[in-house]
């Protein structure tokens, strides 16, 4: 399972608005794009697919589907707060993608 950040998660909340047509939870995936490169992001959704595992962290409901849970079983999502730049980031174990940034949706 992924990790989260606790200011990862502070941030996460920020993204899915408190009314009745808000999103239920947030979808964190992984995409191929077809250069052996990940692409990891974060969308909010109204609610899961099938093929969706559900977890709920810290008051989170998080959509995982089962292709992207197996690529993000070592990595960390967190936020980090710049001069410049905001943004969450992915951490992976792996040495030569030691962080990815986040594709918005």
């Amino acid at each position: 399972m992924i990790k989260i950040t606790d200011k990862a998660i502070k941030q996460l909340k920020q993204l899915l608005p408190e009314n009745k047509e808000a999103p239920s939870g947030l979808r964190i995936g992984v995409r191929g794009n077809g250069k052996c490169v990940l692409n990891y992001f974060v969308a909010a959704e109204k609610k899961s697919l099938p093929e969706d595992e559900i977890f709920k962290i810290d008051g989170l409901t998080i959509f995982i589907d089962k292709k992207s849970l197996t690529k993000l079983r070592e990595v960390e999502l967190d936020y980090l707060e710049g001069i410049d730049r905001s943004d969450f980031i992915f951490r992976t174990s792996s040495l030569e993608n030691k962080y990815h940034c986040i594709d918005r949706q």
